[in-house]
């Protein structure tokens, strides 16, 4: 089996994206912001801005959300989930009713009389005819139907890592790919291209032979396309441990094999959740928030952010994009704005480095130019209306505090650049999630204070659960939390963190911008407590948005552990350790002031609230003794037992 490429790690480029994934060309003044607004129909490349496209909203009376988008006799059909129906959109209309809880996740028109759909998770595909006959032509609860398939008249089904074909109303094997999952089929020369998850493989398969052209490990290849003898691979990596798919992390790349040559050409910090044929090239969808990319084979372009997290369907209806969503149970529009996108400025205030000449634009093509003034920061019916600029020629305009711009496109091939753009939408809330606080006095390295002395005998075996590699326990009385914060917008965010105990809220840091804290816990009364985390998106909103997250209950102990029972006879010193709030973690002994040497309890370990010991010490009765015991708890909080022999 030839294998062309295989990748188990791609780089990450530092790229231009690092500035779009929030919609940013070039960072904006905090006091500017709440002037910002989102342009009309334009896309932003690293080079130039250009006409884009805009979105509508498609009237529905559905109530769940979109899975899958299909055109069948002029008319719009959708799958839902949840109540998991398909439902005719143009004429407000059930077509066929599934069970509860299951998900309509592919339509697909196989003749003028009939379409087929995928059920999820029980696994069938069934026919509906123009009557609303329902027939099931396949059914495998074991495995996922990725994706519906008509390639020039033939139908196909992905089915887990296996490609089945529709003949005579029955589903026959086609192919296996030998991966976990199997995303995209497509024609190529005599034969067929399949991408997969898992192994992230690009298979070529041609008269019965198989080669590899591409491998990723850990990756999913979610769509690829073919042009000018190149193909283009949109590639999803995971990166993070988790298995919850909340929690993922991903980073995705534009990827192009030419002449055996593999070139990674864009990348982003997030996951590739759908992508549509729009135009000249096609429209890539990320996700969390949903914002939208056009990438025309040359140039990657920003084109916008949605107001929901996830696009779930894109269907190609002429020259449209159908779009649904996770967020409300509607379709969007995505057309063409037939040369007609307006970009409107910020507001600049007239001062050594903001004039007229020094933000004019730079444009080709039918490209108008105008600007208005004012004497305020924000713009109110005092400004004045638009002129029209010419370059160069500003010395009749008004005398203002402030301006600001507009740039017109009137014609497909118009272009400008020497901008300053943030693209933002309404703001939305950020997110507090995973409060961890740690067991007391064990600390990540990267948070260690300074000169703190560490505890040599410490066994980082017994705190797997942390996830943490490095870690290490001090003697000092401190505990270390973290957390995860979310922003939907990619603002920057700071945090406010208090110690509650259910009455008060204890201010421990305000206006952190680090997502860790160690905190110094032995001036508070023995009890238990929670973290509260405040996040606010101030730092980039001038009316910002605040949420709050608790912790689960946890300890603070400072009361010292007591000692019972303590007795020396036959040459040992026996004695009962107990605390009534934590478990006893470590006693050590000193005789005549030498160094404290650790002690185990009877069963050799330190496992309860209560530990018995038996120490064996050598007395003649000629040479007198001084003992000195130390009995800590899992706090630090420690005790004494003193014995004189003679």
């Amino acid at each position: 089996m030839k294998k062309l490429f295989v990748i188990f790690f791609l780089p990450i480029f530092s790229f231009f994206l690092s500035a779009l994934e929030t919609g940013r060309i070039l960072d904006t003044p905090f006091e500017n912001i709440k002037s910002l607004k989102t342009s009309y129909g334009v896309m932003v490349s690293k080079n130039f801005v250009k006409n884009g496209f805009v979105v509508e909203k498609v009237e529905t009376k559905m109530l769940d959300q979109v899975f899958s988008i299909l055109k069948f006799k002029k008319d719009i059909l959708v799958g839902t989930g949840g109540n998991a129906y398909i439902f005719n959109v143009t004429k407000n209309d059930t077509v066929a009713k599934f069970r509860e809880g299951e998900i309509i996740k592919n339509i697909l028109k196989i003749d003028e009389k009939s379409f087929i759909a995928s059920v999820e998770p029980s696994g069938i595909i069934v026919k509906i005819d123009d009557k609303k006959k329902c027939d099931t032509l396949f059914k495998n609860g074991n495995k996922s139907i990725n994706k519906l398939l008509n390639l020039d008249g033939e139908i196909y089904a992905l089915v887990g890592e296996n490609i089945f074909e529709l003949k005579k109303n029955r589903f026959e094997k086609f192919f296996e790919v030998k991966d976990r999952n199997c995303l995209q089929m497509k024609r190529y020369k005599k034969g067929f291209l399949f991408s997969t998850e898992g192994e992230g493989k690009l298979i070529n398969y041609q008269e019965g032979k198989t080669d590899y052209i591409f491998v990723s490990n850990g990756s999913e290849i979610k769509d690829f396309f073919l042009k000018d003898d190149k193909i283009f691979i949109l590639l999803n990596s995971k990166i993070s441990n988790t298995d919850d798919p909340l929690t993922e992390e991903y980073k995705s790349y534009i990827i192009s094999i030419e002449n055996n040559l593999l070139d990674t050409l864009f990348f982003f910090d997030t996951y590739i959740s759908q992508v549509g044929f729009f135009k000249d090239g096609v429209t890539i969808f990320l996700s969390k928030p949903a914002r939208a990319y056009f990438f025309d084979f040359k140039d990657l372009f920003f084109c916008g952010n949605f107001d929901f997290d996830f696009v779930t369907s894109v269907y190609k209806d002429g020259e449209n994009l159908l779009v649904g969503n996770d967020g409300k149970p509607q379709i969007l529009k995505i057309k063409d704005n037939n040369g007609k996108g307006e970009f409107l400025s910020r507001v600049f205030a007239f001062n050594s480095k903001n004039s007229i000449t020094s933000v004019y634009p730079e444009f080709s093509g039918k490209v108008k130019v105008f600007f208005r003034f004012g004497e305020s920061y924000d713009v109110d019916k005092n400004w004045t209306d638009f002129y029209q600029v010419f370059s160069g020629l500003n010395s009749n305009l008004p005398k203002a505090k402030f301006f600001q711009y507009k740039v017109v496109l009137n014609d497909d091939e118009d272009k400008f650049k020497k901008i300053e753009i943030f693209y933002k939408g309404e703001n939305r809330k950020p997110k507090i999630e995973n409060i961890v606080v740690f067991p007391p006095r064990i600390l990540p390295d990267y948070a260690m204070p300074q000169n703190v002395i560490t505890d040599k005998n410490f066994k980082k075996n017994l705190y797997m659960d942390l996830k943490e590699q490095n870690i290490s326990k001090i003697f000092e009385k401190k505990i270390f939390v973290r957390w995860e914060g979310f922003d939907p917008d990619n603002d920057r965010l700071s945090y406010s963190i208090f110690l509650n105990d259910r009455r008060y809220d204890y201010p421990l840091i305000s206006q952190t911008e680090d997502n860790y804290i160690v905190f110094n816990y032995e001036n508070f009364q023995t009890g238990y407590y929670r973290i509260k985390v405040l996040v606010s998106d101030s730092i980039e909103n001038r009316e910002p948005l605040n949420e709050e997250k608790l912790s689960e209950d946890f300890l603070i102990d400072n009361n010292p552990p007591r000692i019972k029972d303590d007795i020396f006879q036959n040459n040992s010193l026996s004695f009962t350790a107990f605390d009534e709030e934590s478990f006893i973690d470590k006693v050590e002994i000193s005789i005549n002031g030498s160094e404290f040497k650790d002690v185990f309890p009877v069963d050799q370990i330190f496992d309860n609230r209560e530990e018995n010991f038996a120490i064996d010490i050598p007395f003649n009765g000629k040479e007198p003794l001084s003992i000195l015991v130390k009995v800590y708890d899992k706090f630090g909080n420690v005790s004494f037992l003193k014995k004189f022999l003679r």
